[in-house]
């Protein structure tokens, strides 16, 4: 993990204590209870948790034979309600999400590394999305095969790269997961590139708005594997996102095409300050699912991927709400979108 990684998580860690009395699974912060408690409730949850380094066996795509070993993190719970299987973004790894079990207290969780992340990673090339359906599809076996996590509900959670994968490997399968939570998807990498561009290749003279030449030409050389270095040079500037760090092939990668198949609960999340995914890019895969119960939350979100830095407590409270509502079969109103821009509510 690279040192901007390492500070980001250590900076959430300090945001997290501030605000603990929030995200604590089990109402340990009683007011009836001293301060001495109150840490001692935290500490026996801690020792209830058993986390295990484990391994899953991911296939190379539909065609080859081959197989990855991806490591993985298991946290097994007691009396876990399911277990939810949280998939990182681009670039990240199984520590980065592996974190947010502490949002979903009452379940096992499941972190894996995508190929060409993480550990073990020779021979292998990140598809931003495409044959990481793979990898899910591994994650999910494993979890169904497992003595003690079987038989109950799975949830994927996953955030860009990872919703990405969420999405179009339900959308394939249908009988993957229970419900999903999906954090700033793309809907389309052709077009989130051509919104880049289009931003990118914009400047201003004497008021007027004009774009430099070039953009049809870049847009036609995306998957052309002899052009490769020139794409990966201007993926990184359209996107923030190093493809240098990772491995990378780019191939056309759509979950838009993928989410009229999906019919399970979906709850999605969007910044308004998003410079990777807009906002209108996660709005028409929530409209295109066809789940009988779905919401998005657009949030103040300061940067991709930041719904629960600009909010954890009521990131904690609408994950929590949509999946005891699932759980309980308490999902009345079928479509919901809070924008925080023009009101604050709960879902």
């Amino acid at each position: 993990m690279c040192l901007k990684k390492h500070i980001f998580v250590m900076s959430y860690l300090v945001l997290l204590v501030h605000n603990i009395d929030a995200l604590m699974p089990f109402n340990a912060w009683g007011a009836d209870m001293s301060y001495a408690n109150q840490v001692k409730s935290v500490k026996k949850h801690m020792n209830q948790v058993a986390v295990e380094q484990v391994s899953i066996e991911s296939k190379e795509n539909e065609v080859s034979g081959k197989f990855f070993k991806r490591n993985a993190l298991l946290a097994k719970r007691p009396n876990a309600l399911g277990t939810v299987i949280y998939c990182h973004g681009y670039t990240s790894s199984k520590h980065e999400s592996f974190f947010f079990k502490t949002f979903l207290p009452h379940f096992n969780a499941l972190a894996f590394d995508f190929r060409a992340h993480g550990e073990l990673t020779q021979g292998q090339k990140s598809t931003i999305g495409a044959d990481e359906i793979y990898d899910v599809q591994a994650a999910v076996e494993y979890v169904k095969n497992h003595p003690d996590l079987q038989g109950k509900p799975i949830i994927g959670f996953g955030f860009s790269m990872g919703a990405v994968s969420l999405l179009r490997a339900q959308g394939r399968w249908q009988n993957l997961f229970d419900a999903l939570i999906l954090d700033s998807p793309f809907d389309s990498g052709q077009d989130c590139m051509s919104q880049g561009l289009d931003k990118m290749m914009e400047f201003k003279f004497l008021g007027k708005k004009y774009h430099i030449p070039g953009k049809n030409l870049i847009m036609k050389s995306l998957y052309n594997p002899y052009l490769s270095p020139m794409v990966k040079q201007i993926f990184k500037w359209v996107t923030g996102f190093n493809p240098n760090e990772i491995p990378t092939k780019f191939v056309p990668v759509a979950p838009i095409d993928s989410a009229p198949n999906i019919k399970v609960p979906c709850l999605f999340f969007a910044c308004v300050k998003d410079n990777k995914v807009p906002v209108d890019a996660v709005r028409r895969i929530y409209q295109a699912v066809n789940s009988p119960f779905k919401r998005m939350w657009i949030t103040h979100g300061f940067k991709h991927c930041s719904s629960f830095i600009s909010n954890p407590e009521l990131y904690w409270y609408k994950i929590n709400s949509f999946v005891r509502k699932v759980l309980d079969n308490e999902m009345t109103e079928k479509e919901k979108i809070v924008d925080d821009r023009v009101t604050i509510s709960v879902i």
